[in-house]
């Protein structure tokens, strides 16, 4: 979850446009001083991960069934989601299956930053972080998980990636990063997951990104609360909008008819072509009946 700090903190260290900040819980944060924006600023980083992404996209069961799973971490920063995948899976006995997670980020100062503050982030005691930025490559001895950094821009390295089974997306908000949440964006991300059954896990919950998500051909759901937020946002590619996760969690007309009602309805990042009608034909909707309807 991306959000100014609203606690007491207090500043440790500074490289390049990041800061270090000790929360009074004895934790650190890592934070964007341009923006104002926090990685994890509202709970416990590790908690947060655990939460929000490691027990919501279901890996740990898929690897424990003996099945290999490839997870995209968009937006590494410190390393925290990466690594309480890492020491979840670490956890199981074997035989297991297989992990290939694969992070992308453009900016490694985050990252150096948990390093060489090691008391404040629990997860960099680890060796696979420093091997990680290093050597960009790290894998665990039995060879069951193999964790690769592809550093620079999303939009460009995303194609030198495997195609996606779990896709947790964590980049600055779109505020700061409007790019990674337009239209344009999420098509393209659409297209690398190569009709995969995927599914992608978000801290946001905004009308207005779920509403591109909607327009670039996702099926978008209410994800698990984190934190303050009630909800954050699952969305699945076509050939994963028929599972039992997908029926549970899709936004149905309520939404869209809030949708139709808010000042933030999109898109992000400028017009897109057909943006409203795309939405509200979109297949997610079309077999729904109205409530009012709903007993005629």
């Amino acid at each position: 979850m991306k959000k100014p700090l609203t606690e007491d903190f207090k500043v440790i260290a500074g490289l390049g446009d990041y800061q270090v900040i000790e929360r009074s819980g004895g934790y650190g944060v890592i934070r964007h001083i341009s923006s104002g924006e926090s990685m994890h600023s509202v709970n416990k980083p590790a908690d947060e991960a655990k939460r929000l992404y490691v027990e919501q996209s279901g890996i740990i069961e898929t690897v424990r069934r003996g099945d290999t799973c490839t997870v995209w971490d968009v937006g590494l920063g410190a390393g925290t989601n990466a690594m309480e995948l890492i020491h979840a899976l670490e956890q199981l006995s074997s035989p297991r299956g297989a992990l290939r997670l694969i992070s992308f980020e453009k900016d490694l100062n985050p990252l150096r930053l948990a390093l060489a503050h090691a008391n404040l982030f629990p997860h960099s005691h680890h060796a696979a972080p420093a091997k990680l930025l290093t050597q960009h490559i790290w894998r665990s001895d039995d060879g069951s998980i193999e964790w690769e950094l592809l550093e620079g821009d999303f939009a460009q390295r995303m194609s030198d990636a495997r195609p996606p089974h779990s896709i947790w997306y964590d980049p600055f908000s779109y505020k700061v990063n409007t790019d990674l949440w337009s239209v344009e964006s999420f098509q393209k991300l659409l297209a690398a997951t190569r009709g995969e059954a995927a599914r992608l896990y978000t801290y946001s919950a905004s009308t207005a990104v779920r509403a591109s998500m909607l327009c670039a051909g996702w099926y978008v759901g209410r994800g698990q609360g984190s934190g303050p937020k009630a909800e954050t946002t699952v969305a699945f590619t076509p050939s994963a909008a028929n599972t039992i996760e997908a029926r549970h969690t899709l936004l149905g007309l309520e939404w869209l008819a809030r949708w139709e009602r808010s000042d933030a309805r999109g898109p992000i990042g400028g017009r897109a072509d057909g943006f409203e009608s795309a939405i509200r034909e979109h297949p997610q909707f079309s077999t729904l009946v109205a409530p009012s309807a709903a007993g005629t």
